[in-house]
């Protein structure tokens, strides 16, 4: 069962070919970059929290 029965021209594999790295940059952001931030700042904040309580004692 053939879905799409014609070739793409020049142009629209181009347009795909941008909007899959668009895609692909998105969803690394969404799933890699921004948690590993987030568990970053979580990590300062804790190591700060850690300091502090340091220097009361």
């Amino acid at each position: 069962m053939k879905l799409i029965t014609r070739e793409f021209s020049s142009r629209e594999k181009v347009l795909l070919l941008v909007l899959s790295v668009i895609l692909l940059a998105l969803l690394y952001i969404r799933f890699v970059d921004q948690p590993a931030r987030m568990q970053l700042e979580r990590a300062k904040a804790d190591a700060d929290t850690l300091n502090l309580e340091l220097n009361v004692v």
